[in-house]
């Protein structure tokens, strides 16, 4: 079943390598999820930068309901779409 917003448009979950500014020693790169929000399902070049167009960061926690501890810290990202050297 393809996930959709109120609207009913598509959402699509990309894959896409976040590197860190070049003086940032904290973080590392890795692979981030970011849900697109598109009538047709988006196309990512390979090794290609992506600007992200309507970009929102979401941070939560979850707690136990007994103790209420922290007991996962998570993220998510989204996107009402994105361009890559000129593109879509």
């Amino acid at each position: 079943m393809q996930k959709t917003n109120a609207e009913g448009i598509p959402q699509w979950l990309v894959q896409v390598l976040f590197y860190p500014n070049e003086n940032d020693s904290v973080h590392k790169p890795e692979v981030v999820p970011v849900t697109v929000t598109s009538v047709k399902e988006p196309a990512i070049r390979p090794g290609a930068a992506v600007q992200f167009e309507g970009f929102g960061a979401w941070c939560y926690i979850t707690r136990d309901s007994n103790t209420h501890q922290i007991t996962r810290v998570g993220r998510s990202f989204t996107a009402t779409g994105f361009r890559q050297n000129g593109g879509e």
